[in-house]
């Protein structure tokens, strides 16, 4: 498993460190979506095709 670290700045904003922007296949002004699970956080980029399937497990 490889580590990313990012430093949150005074805005709660936060730099994704490139392997995490890569492993995403992130582009500027593309969303994400954090799930909060008992593990942790999950970070998915969003796509219509994980809305629709979020909006059907309503």
């Amino acid at each position: 498993m490889k580590i990313e670290v990012s430093k949150v700045l005074h805005k709660y904003q936060v730099t994704l460190p490139k392997g995490v922007r890569e492993k995403l296949d992130l582009t500027i002004g593309e969303q994400v979506l954090f799930i909060k699970t008992e593990q942790g956080l999950i970070m998915k980029k969003v796509t219509p095709d994980l809305i629709e399937k979020i909006m059907m497990e309503k």
